[in-house]
């Protein structure tokens, strides 16, 4: 059995109990997990379930607690619309709606550099050839929700996000913007804040990359060549290269800054 500390002593304290001869248990009904009074330390010490799992009491703490939980109020659904080329800021805007609000938050989704070896645009249903299923999937998410928001950063919407927008209005749901909106405004003050120094950091990365890319052979006169004026698309290229030679650009980012 394993000691808890005082803010969670309290906590267990408050939970459902029941007696097994002279023993005092207390259960959290949500996830099955037991504690045992000790009286000769006054601390309540956790407790192996699998002990309890034919004890009348407990299962019926347990299947009480989950069907008092099914029956509390719904959380609210915000669904995130918005440009591919905005999944960063849409998945960061998730989470703030989901930690800061206890909401449900449904968009877009973040891949990794790895999903895929090839270059891949901002539009990636299109180029799975999914964009019509997937626009269709978008709208249904939209008759689960409560809410929407749409990240419209530099005042864009595209055709798709002006699509669901109509559809969301028609479903008479309010619509919050990214751009007038407090999550908005945290957002870009961290990514503000993240380009503190940028040009001299953005230096020091590109010879970082260059130098590695011409240590793999890479053809980086083509490369730069290719997405001259681009840097989204460099920093997309680059990205993908840096994957394929395992340089450790999180061990260089944590370098780079305090």
């Amino acid at each position: 059995m394993v000691d808890v500390g005082d803010k969670e002593h309290a906590r267990i304290a408050a939970l459902p109990s029941f007696t097994v001869g002279n023993e005092f248990y207390r259960v959290d009904p949500l996830t099955g997990r037991v504690w045992r009074h000790s009286d000769v330390i006054d601390r309540y010490m956790e407790y192996d379930a699998k002990e309890l799992k034919d004890n009348p009491d407990y299962s019926r703490i347990v299947n009480d607690g989950l069907d008092l939980f099914a029956k509390r109020p719904k959380p609210k659904v915000v669904v995130l619309c918005g440009s591919s080329r905005f999944c960063q800021e849409m998945a960061v805007a998730a989470w703030f709606i989901e930690r800061d609000e206890r909401a449900i938050a449904m968009g877009l989704h973040l891949l990794p550099w790895w999903y895929s070896t090839e270059y891949i645009p901002d539009h990636l249903a299109e180029y799975e050839g999914v964009a019509s299923a997937m626009d269709t999937l978008h709208l249904q998410k939209i008759d689960l929700a409560d809410e929407i928001f749409v990240v419209d950063i530099g005042g864009y919407i595209g055709e798709s996000t002006s699509r669901e927008l109509k559809y969301a209005a028609y479903r008479g749901l309010p619509i919050r913007k990214y751009s007038e909106d407090a999550i908005g405004e945290r957002i870009e003050q961290l990514k503000n804040d993240a380009r503190v120094n940028d040009g001299e950091w953005i230096g020091l990365l590109r010879k970082t990359v260059v130098d590695a890319l011409q240590q793999a052979r890479y053809d980086i006169e083509g490369l730069l060549g290719d997405v001259e004026g681009d840097e989204d698309l460099f920093d997309n290229g680059v990205v993908r290269s840096l994957g394929r030679i395992d340089l450790n650009i999180e061990e260089f980012k944590t370098g780079k800054k305090p």
